[in-house]
Parts: C-alpha cells; structure tokens; sequence
C-alpha cells in the first residue's frame, strides 16, 4: 500500500474513534437570547449643530432644495430662501418646543425627530427636535394666492432634503467666527443694563443668546432686545439719532395697543453690516409716539454700552 493509501486509511480510523465517542451537550435553560438585528445609531442632531450662538444658518441647507437660486441671512440665527411665487422660507431658528404653537405628533425621518405646525404668521412649519427641548424651525413667512399650496410642497421638500444632508454630510454645517466688534458676541439679556428694566421682571432667554425679551405679566407689556445683520433701509422721516448711533424708527399703531421699532446701525471694521433691534410693545396705549418716546429712552442706556467700530 503507497503512502497516500496508509495515510487515508489512518485519518479513516481516528474518524470511526471519534465517531463513537461524540456526546451531545445541552446549554442550561435560559441561557440562550435572541441576537437583535443591527441598527445603525441616530444622528445627534445637537451635536450636528455645535455651538448655537455662532451657528451658521445658511449652511443647514442648499437653496436648490427648495427651488432658489440664492440665501441670505436674515439675522444672526435665521437665513432666507427666496422661493418664486414671492413667499421666503426662514431656516434656522432655534426656540424651545414649548414656544411653537399648533405642534404635531412627532415622527421620524433618517433617524431625526421632527414635527409639522402652522400658525398664520408661520405657515408650512417643520420643527427639528433635538436635545434640552429644542426645536429648529423651517416656516414659510409669506404664503398666499394658489399657489400657496405648491410653496409649502416646498418647504416640506426642502426640510427632507435638509435632513438627509444633516445626516449624510455633518460637516457641511458652518460656524462664524465674529470679530471682536461684532454683534454676535453680545448676550442680549447680559448687556442690558438690570436697573433699565427693572419695570419688567419676567426674562425670556433664546438659546442663541441673540434675542432677549422682558415683559410684566400684569400688563402684558414687552421689550424686546436682538442682534443681527442687516443696513437701514433710510425711510424718510425715520432718521433719528439714539446715543450717537444712525438709527430708524418705526411707530406701529397696533388697534387699542401700540409698538414701536427701533434698528441701531453698526458697521464692523471689514465685516459684515449689522444692527441692533430694540421693540417696545404696550397694552392699551393707543399713541405710538408715545411709545417711541419710551422706546428711545430705552435705547439711550442700551446703545452706549454696545460694541462699536
């Protein structure tokens, strides 16, 4: 017999040994769990976003997605799409859920949390859900005639299409970096000045640190401090001058209540043009220029103890 005949003949007989010393063992009861199938983890929506208060919002998405060409920023924490049809759709703003009216249930998309709402002032509403009770809002600002239907079709797509970049591409979102005279590094409810308002004691905070609002629950009454980018649009009439800074006002008869506006220029060494918006409303009092008179007195503490150029 060759030497490969030996050697299969060998393995042959260890076989049969083995064959008959097999014992089957049973794993004790209980010991045996189902394996789940595999799921990818859920984007971290908060981590995506970083820091809030240098938060680029026009780098959430891309105009195309919904069928612009170009964005811009409307403040610190909002950009605006132009979409035909001359409706602009707001992306950025971030609030506590709580703050958004008209919520629905939430549901998933690409792992993210979100919500529709509308309210007359933002229609077509998307909420992105995202840690400490927060929520991103996409909204339509301005929405009517028939083709009003087709804007919000957009402002769905667009949010999708947002989501799935969000997820997809993280980086793609941008943070500023403001220079030292800029506006974005002022906290709107640190600067002003305790004693100023100390006639409304109720202090609402915004997780950007742009906006910052005092009001009295007594009388409803409210001011409202943020910080933006942004040129006067030089209304004829509206020129005045607060502490020294070019400023606008704008008087708003309101029925039984009135308000009013006022935008501090400030022009950044070469950056960006911004502003200060201060927004005085009052229950009840009918003059607007009364309520400017107030409203500029409230500048005059405010607007010294901003940056300037």
């Amino acid at each position: 017999m060759g030497g490969l005949g030996r050697l299969t003949a060998a393995v042959a007989g260890v076989l049969v040994l083995v064959s008959g010393c097999t014992t089957v063992v049973a794993p004790p009861p209980g010991f045996a769990h189902g394996v789940p199938d595999y799921r990818p983890p859920k984007p971290d929506v908060a981590k995506i976003l970083g820091d809030l208060t240098t938060l680029d919002p026009c780098s959430l998405t891309m105009p195309a997605d919904f069928g612009a060409v170009t964005a811009k920023p409307m403040s610190f924490d909002e950009c605006g799409i132009s979409i035909p049809g001359g409706a602009t759709i707001s992306v950025g703003m971030v609030d506590k859920v709580d703050t958004f009216q008209a919520r629905g249930t939430p549901t998933e998309f690409q792992g993210m949390s979100y919500s529709i709402y509308s309210t007359p002032i933002m229609p077509c509403g998307r909420l992105l859900l995202f840690g400490d009770d927060l929520a991103l809002s996409v909204h339509m600002l301005a929405a009517s005639g028939e083709g009003a239907a087709a804007q919000c079709d957009k402002v769905a797509e667009g949010f999708e299409k947002m989501l799935k970049r969000l997820k997809s591409s993280p980086k793609s979102v941008k943070h500023r970096t403001f220079p030292p005279a800029s506006f974005g590094r002022v906290d709107a409810c640190a600067v002003m000045p305790a004693a100023v308002v100390s006639a409304l004691p109720t202090v609402r905070t915004w997780p950007s640190k742009h906006t910052c609002a005092w009001s009295d629950a007594g009388t409803q009454n409210e001011l409202r401090v943020s910080f933006g980018v942004g040129e006067l649009t030089d209304l004829p009439g509206n020129a005045i001058e607060v502490a020294g800074r070019k400023t606008e006002k704008l008087e708003e008869p309101m029925g039984d209540d009135a308000g009013c506006l006022l935008l501090g220029a400030h022009q950044v060494p070469h950056g960006d043009h911004e502003m200060s918006v201060l927004n005085l409303v009052r229950k009840g009092v009918k003059d607007a220029a009364a309520v400017c008179d107030q409203a500029v007195q409230y500048a005059n503490q405010l607007w010294p103890v901003l940056p300037t150029p």
